[in-house]
């Protein structure tokens, strides 16, 4: 097998069992739903990005395996998901410049994004899309729950909002599409975050 005739119900059933058998309640966050919603994002921009087909099915995978080592290892998960992706690869008979490629899709969520590529760009983009979403109250408190529940560590209201302020702040886009569609939204949300911390001190 190789990615021009990968079957996708078999990546999105080997990526679904890892998660259902490695279930852990306090990762509320990093959850099979993100996966599915980066996975659903990394379809939307690569096509509005006019990413061709075989460039679209690598990075189709790299998103389905992208959080998979969160399971095992939080601190590095980007590692130990290209770990996963390489055996599950293998086995099925990539090319070794294949699983490279996936490798390095994988390794640029990586958190400072830095991505070298454009299906880099694109992984980066749909990863955080939620920045720039309706949803960002809704992924931001269950990344703060998250958190709370690995680190036992409990942030204040205040602390939290500034938290999250320097993250959106310091955040950036790449791809045009998301530059489009999500910069504008996230911008509403630092202000709204501003205004809020104003109201609380």
């Amino acid at each position: 097998m190789c990615v021009q005739n990968i079957d996708f119900n078999l990546v999105e059933r080997y990526v679904k069992d890892i998660f259902n058998i490695n279930y852990d309640d306090k990762y509320t966050y990093h959850d099979l739903t993100h996966t599915k919603s980066v996975v659903e994002f990394v379809i939307k921009i690569a096509i509005a990005e006019n990413i061709n087909r075989d460039e679209l099915d690598l990075i189709k995978i790299a998103a389905w395996f992208h959080d998979t080592g969160y399971l095992f290892n939080p601190q590095n998960h980007e590692e130990k998901s290209c770990e996963i992706a390489e055996s599950f690869l293998q086995k099925n008979h990539f090319t070794k410049s294949e699983i490279e490629k996936i490798k390095k899709i994988i390794m640029a969520t990586k958190v400072p994004h830095n991505p070298a590529s454009h299906l880099e760009k694109i992984i980066c983009d749909a990863d955080l899309h939620h920045l720039g979403e309706n949803d960002f109250y809704k992924r931001n408190d269950l990344f703060r729950l998250e958190l709370e529940k690995t680190s036992r560590t409990i942030f204040t209201e205040n602390e939290w909002i500034l938290s999250t302020l320097e993250f959106l702040k310091e955040h950036k886009f790449f791809t045009q599409f998301a530059i489009n569609n999500f910069d504008p939204q996230k911008r509403n949300y630092i202000k709204e975050l501003r205004q809020k911390l104003q109201e609380l001190s």
